[in-house]
């Protein structure tokens, strides 16, 4: 793994940067999701980085359900024949 994966630095602050799946561009707008981890450091924005991308992931998959989308086989549970 790249040393500052998902991270951005710009004007001396530290930002995540996560893309948007293609599917979802036209319902969020953009092709990038960007959030402040509100630091200066480096080492700080490392640690930070994880919360964000949790609560983006999160964010993006409550917007995948909600347009409809369903895990393959339906609602299937994983024993049923």
């Amino acid at each position: 793994m790249r040393r500052a994966e998902y991270l951005q630095c710009r004007r001396g602050r530290w930002y995540v940067r996560l893309r948007v799946p293609a599917h979802l561009v036209a319902t969020v707008g953009q092709q990038h999701l960007v959030r402040a981890l509100d630091t200066m450091s480096e080492a700080v924005a490392r640690e930070r980085r994880w919360i964000a991308l949790s609560l983006l992931w999160k964010w993006i998959g409550s917007q995948t359900v909600s347009n409809g989308w369903q895990p393959r086989g339906g609602t299937a549970s994983c024993g049923s024949v």
